[in-house]
This record gives C-alpha cells, structure tokens and sequence, in this order.
C-alpha cells in the first residue's frame, strides 16, 4: 500500500470511530506536511503513538544546530508549551544573551515560532520527541532545577516537583497556587488546584498538608455556593488537622464550620457557635488576636440574627479589640465587620457610620470583595434612616455590583429584596412586586436559609399590601418553612409576624409575640431592622381585639426610632400606636399620634403609610 494510500484509509474511517481524529492532528503538527504524513503513517499501522520516524527527523534536525542549541531544546521541551529564553537560560544554567541566541538559531531553523514574548515548539510532536527521546536521569535533572528557579511560578514548580516524584513539594505548591487562586477570586480554579494538591498530599503521605488541601478546597466551594461538598471538606480538614495536632489549622476550619456553609446547607445555628466556641479556645490558647478578631465577629453576626443584640454588641468590641491587639488590618476589618452588624440592626446610625467609615477604605484595599458587599449594603441605612430613599437604593445597588465580582451569589437575594422593601415604602407597588419575585428566584437558584426566607417575607408583605392574601400567606409559610431549618429567630420572625397579621391565628400570634419580647436588647433600644415585626404582630394583637398589647409591642420600638430618628419606623409606628388608643378610647391623643405620623409620611412619600393614618384618622371623626 502507497502512502497516499495508507492516508485515504485513515480518513476513510467513519467519524463515530476517529471523534476529532484530524483536529488533533492538526494540533499536534500545525498542518506542517512532513509531520502530518507520519503521523498519518503511523496510524494506518495502528500506532497512536510518536512515530520512530519522526523521532529520528527531530533529533537529526536538532543535531545540526549543535550540541549547545540541542541541551537547550531539550530543557525547553521540559519547562513547557511557552519558551522564555530567560526561564529557559536559568534551567540551562547557560547566560541569557546565549539563551536567546540559540533560540533564534532554532527559530531559522522551524524548530521555533514566535509566539508574542516567548518562543513555542513549531509543533507539539517536536517537543515530544526531544522529551521521548532524553535519557530519563537528564530529564529528571531538568525538572529538579527548573523546580529549584520557578518558586514565583506555583502552578509551574508543582508540576516540575510531581514530575520528579517531589509529592510533598508539589502539593506545597499547588495549596500556594490555590490560595492565590482564591483571592483573584477565581474560586473554581482554586478548587480545581486545591484538589491536585490533595492528590498529591495524600501520595506524599503528608495528613497536615492534605487536611489544609480541604480546608482550602472547602473555602473554594463555598464560593461557588457547593455547601455540601464545602462541608464535608471542612468537616474533614478539621478532623485531620487534629489528628496531626496542628491546632492552627484546627482552628481556621472550625472558624468555617461556624461559618456560612453550614447555614446555607441548613444546620441549626447552635451547631455553628459550638464550632466557633471551640475555634475561640483554641486561639485564646495559641495567642492569636487575628484569629480570636474574626471568630468573635462571626459570633456577633450569629448572635444578631438570633436576636440576642447584647451579646452581639459584647462579642462585635471584644472583636475589635481583638483586631487592633493583633496589629493587622484583616484581623481589625474582621472584627469591624462584626461590630457593624450589630449596630446596623439595632439601627444605631451614628455608630454604624462611625464604624463603616474606617471599615469601607480598609476591605477595599485589602480587595476582601465578601465582607465589603456586606458594609456597602448596609451602609444604605445610614441614609434609610432619614428618610433618603435614593441614597439607600444606591448604595444596595453598589452592593448588587460588588455581589457580581464576589463569586458569593447567595448573597444577591437578600439585597434584591431590599430594593423590592424600599420600592414598596414609597408606594411603587409594581416594582415592588418585580423586585420581590426577582429576589425569591435568586434564593430558589443559590438556596440559603437567610437570604431565602428575607425574600418571601419582603415579597409577601408586599403582596399583602396589594390584597393579595393567599399569595402572601403561602410566601410567609414557605419563608418560615425555610428560615425554621436554621433555627435563627430573626428570619423567622420576619415571616411569623406579618402571617400572625395576615391569618389572625392566635397561636402563630402567641409565637411571633413570643420571638419578639424573647431579644435580648441594650437598655433603650429596639430591633429597628426587623420594625415591620413589631408592626405586624401589633396590627394583630389589634385585630384579636388586644389595644393594649398592641401598644405594648410597640413602646420598645417607639422609644429607640424616635430617639434617632428612623423616619419609616416612626411614620408607621406612630399611626399604628394611634389605631390602638382610638380603640382604647384616648381620642385626642390617638389622633396626635395619627397627625405627627402622616406628616411624616407625606414628608417622606411614605404611601401605604399615609393611607392607613388617613383611613384610622376617618373612623376618629
């Protein structure tokens, strides 16, 4: 058979039987005609492998430029698809200026291309064939050195390390290489990296390395909201810290196992505290004021939306305190965050702006992108407060924007709702209902306790507004269904008291009462955050017939939103607490309380609340 021949038989065969046969020849040989034929050749044979033939051509072709040019090719053809000439010079162990020459020696020679800065092989085959054909000794020599010269390059000094059977060194690298993965936030690249690594941790033997693999890893899923495999690699990396007695490393994975993975897979917030307790033990006993800082601050967070707000605040300064100790910006802006959480929902203006405006300039040069959409979004109530709806839609929409780069998408739903809340202050019904929907969709697409039960508690209320019960009412069941897996009593609440206000149950009634008078508050204040709740659960106590117990939900909450003010909370508690003494009775003092809150309104475009003053104020008449 002629070699055309053995040619057309090769690319007679049907596709199903060569799927990409002639795009990986055309990858391998750059269409160069020599290099196609034998390949070709070799395949009629029924060899897919490099043929002899063009083993020979390449050395023979090689050889002709010297021997300095062949040890040369031979090292780059180790190193990698690009060549450096410098890169290439340092493994060489020959001058740069040398390097370069010869490179350009090869280049004449079509054994090199260009390719932007660097050289490349004409085709993969020759590269092949120069690594096929040097003795096993040399090229492991290679590969030692080139490890040894490329410790800037992780990903590159890994597979140099594996090559030489370095295991240990190798999985060093690519936890390295993950790592700066992750800050990029190229999270499915860390977790891709984070696994190698594991891999090669696992060959090497190494139970300290491999455990910090899956932390890593854990991290990296997280990221890409894959709760249950971030979970596992948490739950595993701890366990195998401790076996190998690295309390350090302990502690970083019991900080994420009261982190936000656990929440998000459903776990009962005790689960994640008792982590986080064990995580603080171990960093008071190491000294490690930077851990101590972030642990104490997830604990505020925790400790808020369980509505515990005294403990909230002690854990938010003890956090601080923990990060300006440490002397470390991460550590400070940890404990920042913490404290800012809870002042946030206590709605204490003047400490929160205090707080954000030295946490803000230290997450942005940082580039910590999870903790900045959280203070940009909750920097939208500083201007909530009194009453600048466009500030606030503003700096949630930032937030939005941040949440985008972030590669947290779990977190875009509850910022969404908040836009569909402030459209619904201002009576923009329609697009209150479109954000609201929009909201529930992202928490159904990146399912999350919090963020998802905000968004049927947001959506729902609104669509009570609008008189549509039965829609509500199932929002609100859903949301509690969802925030009663986690077993935070804030988000609970959000959804419990408007259905105690939409169904007049008098046992839901007797649970969201029971929430509410159950936070733990410092003396004066009030879940200003969560005022809606005290709203509902008062509009319901009204409607059971209960006036007094409606103004006694509402007292807390008047004294601390008058005291800032908070314009919204105010409006709407002021007209409610005037529904209740019209009942009661105290005609002129309920239409005092109805007048100052409608002014209010119309101050501030508060429509839904301006209605309902209207309406009480009508039946005082």
């Amino acid at each position: 058979m002629t070699r055309s021949t053995r040619a057309r038989t090769v690319f007679s065969c049907p596709p199903a039987r060569r799927p990409g046969l002639a795009d990986r020849i055309l990858r391998q040989t750059r269409g160069h005609t020599l290099f196609v034929v034998e390949v070709l050749r070799a395949l009629a044979e029924g060899d897919s492998g490099l043929p002899e033939s063009l083993r020979s051509t390449v050395q023979a072709r090689v050889r002709r430029l010297g021997p300095e040019a062949e040890h040369l090719l031979r090292v780059a053809a180790v190193l990698g698809a690009a060549i450096d000439p410098v890169t290439v010079a340092a493994v060489a162990d020959v001058p740069p200026a040398a390097a370069l020459q010869l490179c350009e020696l090869a280049l004449r020679a079509r054994l090199l291309v260009a390719a932007g800065r660097d050289f490349e092989f004409a085709n993969d085959l020759i590269g092949e064939a120069l690594n096929a054909t040097t003795p096993e000794p040399t090229r492991l020599a290679y590969h030692q050195r080139a490890a040894d010269r490329l410790t800037s390059q992780p990903e590159s000094l890994a597979r140099h390390a594996a090559a030489c059977g370095d295991w240990l060194r190798a999985a060093r690298a690519l936890l390295s290489a993950a790592d700066e993965a992750f800050r990029r936030f190229a999270v499915t690249d860390s977790a891709a990296l984070a696994t190698q690594a594991l891999e090669a941790a696992e060959r090497a033997g190494d139970l300290e390395v491999a455990a910090r693999a899956r932390v890593i890893r854990g991290r990296a899923h997280e990221g890409v909201a894959a709760v249950s495999s971030a979970l596992a690699d948490f739950s595993a990396g701890a366990a195998a810290a401790r076996a190998a007695g690295d309390q350090r490393l302990e502690m970083l994975a019991l900080r994420h196992l009261g982190g936000d993975a656990p929440v998000a897979h459903g776990m009962p917030t005790g689960y994640c505290e008792s982590h986080l307790a064990r995580g603080l033990r171990l960093a008071e006993l190491l000294g490690d004021q930077a851990a101590a800082a972030d642990l104490l601050a997830r604990l505020a967070i925790i400790a808020t939306n369980t509505l515990r707000f005294e403990r909230a605040l002690e854990y938010g300064r003890r956090a601080v305190a923990a990060g300006r100790a440490a002397g470390d910006d991460q550590a400070l802006a940890a404990g920042l965050d913490g404290l800012k959480t809870a002042h946030a929902y206590l709605g204490h203006v003047g400490p929160l702006a205090s707080v954000l405006d030295e946490l803000e300039p230290l997450l942005r040069r940082q580039g910590d992108l999870f903790r900045l959409q959280h203070a940009v979004f909750e920097s939208a109530f500083v201007p909530l407060a009194a009453g600048d709806w466009d500030q606030a839609i503003a700096a949630t929409e930032s937030a939005i924007q941040i949440n985008r780069r972030s590669g947290y998408p779990h977190w875009a739903a509850p910022y969404v709702a908040h836009l569909g809340w402030l459209a619904r202050l201002r009576g923009r019904d329609g697009e209150a209902v479109s954000l609201g929907r929009r909201a529930v969709r992202l928490s159904e697409a990146n399912d999350h306790p919090w963020g998802g039960a905000l968004a049927c508690a947001t959506l729902g209320a609104t669509l009570l507004v609008g008189g549509d019960r039965a829609e509500a009412i199932e929002l609100f069941e859903r949301g509690h269904a969802t925030a009663g897996r986690d077993g935070a009593e804030a988000y609970r609440l959000h959804c419990l008291a408007p259905l105690a206000e939409a169904t007049g149950s008098s046992e839901i009634l007797a649970e969201a009462g029971r929430l509410l008078t159950g936070a733990t508050l410092p003396a004066g204040d009030a879940w200003v955050l969560g005022y809606e709740a005290y709203l509902s659960v008062a509009r319901a106590w009204l409607t059971a017939g209960q006036p007094e117990k409606a103004r006694a939900v509402l007292a807390p909450l008047l004294a601390a939103v008058e005291r800032v003010p908070w314009v919204a909370a105010l409006a709407a508690a002021l007209v409610v607490d005037g529904r209740a003494l019209a009942s009661l009775g105290e005609r002129a003092q309920a239409q005092a309380q109805l007048d100052q809150g409608a002014a209010l309104a119309t101050d501030h475009g508060l429509v839904h609340v301006l209605a309902e003053a209207r309406t009480a104020a009508s039946r005082l008449r």
